[in-house]
């Protein structure tokens, strides 16, 4: 459940895929909450309108993923994205693309040399 002050991303949703929120980091503005008339439950983000369906929301722990996003940003400029290309597709870009911890982890611990 989500609470006051989490940090989350949107995903599998409509609002995830606009360029204006792939990949942010939202800050809860309320706990999770149930709406009683739909049975689903929202929070309130802060820099949004309205309440937003928790299903669609990722608890993220913003130290780790920054950690791992600079190690992926690092190793993308030091390969300059050749490896990268290779493994994980062409065109692979950390900004534009959504990205969760784990995956972020996966690419820089496997490709990572310092």
């Amino acid at each position: 459940m989500l609470k006051k002050g989490d940090k989350v991303v949107m995903h599998t949703c409509i609002e995830a895929k606009d360029p204006n929120n792939l990949g942010k980091i939202w800050t809860c503005r309320t706990d999770e909450q149930e709406v009683t008339w739909t049975g689903s439950n929202v929070v309130w983000l802060e820099g949004f309108s309205g309440a937003f369906s928790a299903q669609y929301l990722q608890k993220v722990d913003t130290n780790e993923t920054e950690t791992y996003k600079q190690m992926f940003l690092d190793l993308h400029s030091k390969l300059q994205s050749t490896v990268i290309n290779e493994v994980y597709n062409d065109d692979l870009d950390v900004n534009e693309h959504e990205f969760n911890v784990d995956q972020l982890k996966e690419i820089a611990l496997d490709h990572y040399h310092g």
